[in-house]
């Protein structure tokens, strides 16, 4: 009575710890706080090599130098790499063996983790374990040990407690009682095999998607201007930067910049496009003047900068002009600095192509003063971007995605879980080659069972529960109640928790169970062995 609740209680704290350990170290796939990531290159050495596994502690936040994980959007695939900064709330990676940064900048809610853990060279075993070639061995072995412990038991000494090797692991006795269920159960799985096997394999293993790659195009402008050396004391006390009001009186020359970059794509891509530079003044009545900088120029890459001496004297000398026709009418003049760039190229076979036109404006006052406008006071409706709502009028950013096409694995959702199709179809054999196996060892086992005498099938199917014992002498006047089966004296044993005794005479097999001043009898006559007589030796002369 009490191994038996020693085995429940090790069996429950067991299986509480391994629920607890679960709970801590499950995998992403059931939504664990911890993950784990096979390296596959080369980027994080020597911090990280191929071949090591690294647990990813869900749900942390990443700061500067730390290792950290995260989907790359163009397959999906998770980049493990060194976060080195933090722009605009995203988060910029690299790899310690990279001379570049990663194109992606996911945000913190986009990261998988932090790397919490890493044991070198463990990846190898557990992509092993992964792979259809491992299933075949693991199932043999454990078919092997299966097929160990169901063996048959060796008859005991007297005293001792007829325990199968089955027993001892209490695993249940090829024959036994619950070898029907154990039957049924693998029937059930062979069955759930073919309908979720016959689902994978009338699936295609692969299927054709699409997968957002974003990208930014940015344009930033500056301007500087020589002064004199008489007037840079009165007007500008910390030298003319980008964004102060000009007085042409000063200012004539405007040495204006602008730079631009493409980021989101890799260099290797084929992009590039064309660009142009321009100015454009406007009064409220619909008058404008253009003024090129730059004429349309081809550039290839993802960057290019250009600067151009813009003479003032030259717009103002226009604005004037019209006022003189106009007779005055106008007092209200603005003058736009417009980069004009339509970009084109072949992003991982996909051509794309987008413009973008970013730039800003001065208010004019004729004959001599311009200032810098504030996108809230915008004039040039005409030429309205998403770039207009942002603080900086020197400082444009238009995002925008590319759908690439890609070719994932399929899936097929079973219950909580998504399982590629591939691993689903040797999954689905292997447990079904297994499943059959059982089943049909059961079935010889049931058949074997029976075609055994009634004491074999006994010690083969309730050994656990026999103790060899002497059966009491008569002298103890002990009342023998004799039952018909011995199904009936082990339900009687099994109420009370104990065992049956056993005593095995040459003419009999009695099978008892003392209790309240009376035993229980269930007794098998054995047959007299038959009496061969001797032959006579036959004498050749």
């Amino acid at each position: 009575m009490w191994a038996r609740f020693w085995t429940a209680g090790l069996s429950t704290l067991l299986l509480g710890m391994g629920v607890a350990l679960w709970l801590f170290l499950g995998p992403g796939v059931l939504k664990g706080p911890v993950d784990y990531v096979i390296i596959q290159g080369s980027s994080m050495e020597p911090v990280l090599h191929r071949g090591d596994l690294v647990l990813i502690r869900r749900g942390k936040q990443l700061g500067a130098g730390e290792i950290g994980a995260y989907r790359q959007s163009l397959d999906n695939q998770v980049i493990v790499h060194r976060v080195t900064g933090v722009q605009g709330g995203r988060l910029v990676f690299k790899g310690d063996n990279n001379a570049w940064t990663d194109t992606d900048t996911p945000t913190q809610a986009q990261v998988i983790g932090k790397v919490w853990f890493r044991a070198p060279q463990l990846g190898r075993a557990v992509a092993w374990l992964q792979s259809p070639w491992a299933a075949a061995p693991i199932a043999g072995a454990l078919a092997a040990f299966v097929f160990w412990l169901v063996l048959p038991p060796v008859s005991p000494k007297r005293g001792t407690r007829l325990v199968t090797t089955a027993r001892a692991f209490r695993w249940p006795a090829l024959g036994g009682s619950s070898t029907p269920l154990i039957i049924g159960v693998a029937t059930a799985v062979v069955l759930a095999a073919g309908a979720i096997g016959a689902m994978a394999f009338l699936m295609p293993s692969e299927r054709a998607g699409t997968v957002e790659l974003p990208y930014v195009q940015r344009g930033v402008f500056a301007y500087v201007a020589d002064l004199p050396a008489d007037k840079t004391a009165e007007l500008y006390t910390e030298g003319l930067k980008t964004g102060d009001p000009l007085f042409l009186s000063v200012t004539p020359v405007l040495h204006l910049s602008f730079t631009y970059e493409l980021r989101g794509l890799a260099p290797a891509d084929s992009v590039g496009g064309v660009a142009k530079l321009y100015f454009v003044t406007r009064d409220v009545t619909g008058w404008q003047h253009v003024d090129n900088l730059m004429s349309a120029t081809a550039f290839s890459g993802t960057s290019f900068s250009v600067t151009r001496d813009v003479d003032l004297r030259h717009i103002m000398e226009h604005i004037v002009e019209f006022q003189e026709v106009r007779q005055g009418a106008s007092t209200f003049f603005t003058t736009a600095a417009v980069a004009e760039i339509a970009m084109e190229g072949v992003v991982q076979g996909v051509t794309i192509s987008d413009a973008f036109m970013p730039f800003f404006t001065w208010r004019v006052r004729p004959p001599n003063e311009m200032y810098v406008e504030t996108p809230e006071s915008q004039f040039f409706q005409g030429l309205a971007s998403p770039a207009t709502a942002q603080a900086n009028p020197f400082f444009h950013e238009h995002e925008k995605n590319v759908a690439i096409p890609l070719v994932e694995p399929n899936t097929l959702r079973i219950l909580a879980w998504r399982i590629p199709v591939i691993q689903l179809r040797y999954g689905v054999l292997g447990a079904g080659a297994l499943a059959v196996v059982v089943a049909l060892v059961g079935v010889l086992g049931l058949r074997s069972a029976r075609a055994l005498d009634e004491p074999r099938r006994i010690r083969l199917q309730y050994g656990g529960l026999l103790v060899s014992a002497e059966f009491p002498d008569p002298g103890t006047r002990l009342a023998t109640i004799r039952v018909k089966t011995f199904e009936e004296l082990v339900r009687l044993a099994r109420q009370r928790d104990g065992s049956v005794l056993w005593e095995e005479l040459p003419t009999s097999n009695r099978y008892f169970l003392i209790e309240e001043g009376a035993v229980y009898l269930y007794e098998i006559v054995l047959p007299k062995p038959k009496l061969v007589e001797p032959k006579e030796p036959r004498i050749v002369a």
